[in-house]
């Protein structure tokens, strides 16, 4: 099945693969081949996928087949997957202090309990925070 992979920026990837796990908003989506139709809101987590062999997974084989992912859309049809997030990084582009720094900020903010606080924004950079965190201490 074909597994493209976009954010608002990017074409971040696109080509065969076997099996992939996505972060849903409420848990983790298996998916293989012959999937039933899905539409679902994108979490924050890990993005891993196994690439089919094959000429197509030639420049990919070196890389990681592990992306963090933080909210958006998946769209799953029996022969593909799209992923529209709002942010897809590689292990290697995370930068954890900065990670520590944004769960810090949205902890204070739900700690504060300002009346004109944004929890819900809070929460989602809380989220996306553990997300970076965890990805980059598995790699």
């Amino acid at each position: 099945m074909r597994l493209e992979l976009a954010t608002p920026q990017r074409l971040v990837l696109s080509l065969a693969v076997r099996s992939l796990q996505a972060p849903g908003a409420d848990g983790y989506f298996g998916i293989l081949p012959g999937h039933a139709p899905l539409l679902s809101l994108l979490g924050a987590g890990e993005l891993s996928y196994e690439p089919e062999a094959g000429p197509e997974s030639g420049p990919e084989a070196g890389e990681s087949r592990r992306y963090l992912i933080g909210g958006g859309f998946m769209e799953v049809t029996p022969d593909q997957v799209t992923l529209l997030a709002d942010v897809a990084e590689l292990p290697h582009e995370i930068n954890a202090g900065q990670a520590r720094q944004d769960l810090a900020a949205g902890e204070a903010v739900i700690r504060s309990a300002a009346p004109d606080a944004d929890y819900e924004a809070a929460l989602r950079q809380i989220a996306l925070a553990q997300a970076r965190l965890a990805l980059a201490e598995k790699s």
